[in-house]
């Protein structure tokens, strides 16, 4: 409930509030990145925890989750000027990471028939 009162109140201040203030500088910044660890620690772990037969797909994806947010708040705090940066290095192994745990969980996926059920052509 709080992550979609987050979630509605950062879309508002986008939408609504003028986007050169300290407002939507504040929103789009923190409230922001606190939501991404909230879904870090809530919604990866929770369905890592719920969901025993793809727990490691799960975790690998809150892990793929974790580096993005990692990423935002280095750039946040720090604002690097240089190329790359350890924001970018977050941001980067987001990629490989959340492509492993798609696989990973495609590989357990049962097979489908490319046939409808019960055609006999």
């Amino acid at each position: 409930m709080a992550a979609a009162a987050g979630l509605a109140t950062v879309a508002a201040v986008t939408l609504f509030a003028p986007q050169d203030g300290d407002l939507s500088a504040f929103f789009n910044t923190w409230v922001y990145d606190g939501l991404m660890v909230l879904a870090c620690r809530h919604h990866g772990l929770a369905r890592a925890t719920w969901s025993p037969r793809e727990r490691a797909a799960w975790t690998v994806i809150t892990f793929a989750l974790a580096c993005w947010t990692f990423g935002e708040i280095w750039y946040a705090i720090f604002k690097p000027q240089t190329y790359p940066s350890m924001a970018d290095l977050g941001y980067i192994a987001f990629y490989p990471c959340s492509t492993s745990a798609s696989s990973s969980s495609c590989a357990r996926a049962p097979a489908r028939s490319a046939a409808p059920s019960g055609s006999t052509a």
